[in-house]
């Protein structure tokens, strides 16, 4: 009975030598992959890795897939069955525990009998290591087989993370370019070769979802910022330092609300340096964005958004410009209870002297009539520009400064500057004026007119001295004209 035991060991230990022979198979498809390598004409991709072979060993080459996709389907299998194998090695150990167990009981039934069992034990100890050594051998292979096989996985796994990986770059790169479709069918690559790496695969779905619009020239640009705020807000884990900003510079310069977000944030500082460097190179997108972020004063984050879009356009360099409702709606912060506070008015204050303007500097001015009153004459400036924009008309004499002068001759002025916002409306230009010379005697009940220019002022007479001339209100006292130098300049 012993012996019939061990016999029906053997046929277990039989089942073990099956995974070698696998192992066998899989080293002998050196020689046809070694053979397509010589050449370099066609390119193959065999468990991730690409090779190269002639045209002419096509034949090889489709053997080459099919043997690949055996063994593909030998590894799986091989996976399995060494789990069956594992089971089968359990059992033959309990077994082996049974059987000294039995062995015992029969040496000890012999014993007691009285027989001589020194040759029983003999056979039964060669049976007993025998069993052994076959059940070391079998787990033996058993590790081997297994070491192998993740040996094997973990190459399939590195060449699909390193797949996955280029396709993910490549499809970022192709998204801020607006190369869409492309970027679409990258994720999807990277999605197909490894769908756990990075967020490969919900990029992937948010392109497929809204690439028609993407597609659609006229919702293409409020798509981008919807697709962008998703990636960087829900979807960023490896994305690459040089995307990250590229997007970050395109919401900035398209995307009010992507601002007031930041400018809430701890990075408010850090992306107001970069939005003024933006508006340095791009000012019109800038701007836009800028003056579309002004929150209303009400509103509990007021305070801070809006002293960062002012600090923003108080840094844009040389100076920052927009249309004409784009600077009373920034003007118009002065008239909050933000103002009030110090920080906040040092930026708004900034921002507006930062405007870019046009200066008109009045340079002299010849008033015939000018101080004939007793010698006590005073003239003032009363200014006005055709489209009643705010001008800024410090230094100027009025009625409450008039300028004192003791004769009719000419006078030379210095820093009687007026400042004007430069819009962006292609109305512009020219700039008309409006100024009447007012002559004042404060021991009279009213001022007497002394002379009214009307001037237009062009874009092209930036930097010049231009000579003008009153208008006559009267022909019967022509000695109310008047002549005035003045000089236009960018600030």
């Amino acid at each position: 009975m012993v012996m019939e035991r061990s016999e029906l060991i053997l046929e277990y230990l039989k089942l073990f030598v099956w995974p070698i022979l696998i192992i066998v198979l899989v080293l002998m498809f050196r020689n046809p992959i070694f053979s397509v390598l010589g050449s370099g004409d066609i390119e193959i991709d065999i468990l991730g890795v690409k090779l190269k072979g002639s045209k002419t060993n096509m034949k090889q080459v489709e053997d080459l897939k099919k043997k690949e996709a055996t063994l593909q389907e030998n590894l799986n299998k091989l996976s399995k069955d060494i789990e069956n194998l594992q089971t089968i090695k359990n059992r033959v150990s309990a077994e082996n525990l049974d059987l000294k167990n039995r062995l015992d009981k029969l040496l000890l039934e012999q014993q007691k009998s009285g027989v001589n069992v020194t040759a029983t034990r003999e056979q039964l100890s060669k049976e007993v290591a025998r069993a052994n050594e076959d059940a070391e051998a079998s787990n033996q292979v058993y590790n081997d087989a297994k070491q192998r096989v993740a040996q094997s996985q973990k190459l399939v796994n590195e060449s699909k993370f390193q797949t996955a990986k280029k396709y993910e770059t490549t499809g970022f790169q192709h998204l801020v370019s607006g190369r869409f479709e492309n970027a679409l069918e990258d994720f999807e690559k990277a999605y197909k070769a490894y769908p756990e790496y990075h967020n490969v695969e919900e990029i992937w779905k948010l392109l497929s979802k809204n690439i028609e619009h993407l597609n659609d020239p006229s919702r293409r640009e409020p798509e981008k910022v919807s697709v962008y705020r998703q990636i960087l807000e829900n979807h960023a884990w490896g994305i690459p330092d040089d995307i990250n900003e590229a997007m970050q510079r395109f919401l900035a310069l398209n995307d009010p609300e992507y601002i007031r977000s930041i400018f809430k944030g701890s990075e408010r500082k850090k992306v107001s340096d970069t939005i003024a460097g933006l508006g340095s190179q791009n000012p019109v997108a800038a701007v836009d964005s800028l003056i579309a972020a002004i929150l209303p004063a009400p509103d509990y984050w007021s305070y801070r958004v809006n002293t960062y879009i002012s600090r923003t356009l108080a840094l844009i360099k040389p100076d920052w410009y927009g249309t004409r409702q784009q600077y009373h709606t920034f003007s118009s912060l002065k008239q909050t209870g933000n103002y009030q506070d110090e920080t906040f008015k040092k930026w708004v204050d900034q921002a507006i002297e930062n405007y870019r303007v046009v200066k008109i500097t009045l340079e002299k001015i010849s008033l015939k009539k000018a101080g004939d009153i007793l010698g006590r004459g005073h003239i003032f400036f009363e200014i006005k520009i055709h489209d009643q924009s705010p001008a800024d008309l410090s230094g100027f004499p009025t009625r409450e400064t008039p300028l004192r002068l003791s004769d009719g001759k000419p006078h030379s002025f210095k820093n009687l500057t007026i400042r004007i916002p430069e819009f962006r409306d292609p109305d512009f230009w020219p700039v008309r004026l409006s100024m009447r010379v007012w002559d004042h005697d404060p021991t009279k009940s009213k001022d007497e007119l002394t002379a009214l220019f009307a001037m237009e002022v062009d874009k092209d007479q930036i930097g010049k001295n231009l000579n003008f001339f009153s208008i006559e209100q009267d022909k019967k006292f022509p000695e109310k004209n008047g002549e005035l130098t003045l000089s236009i300049h960018q600030d």
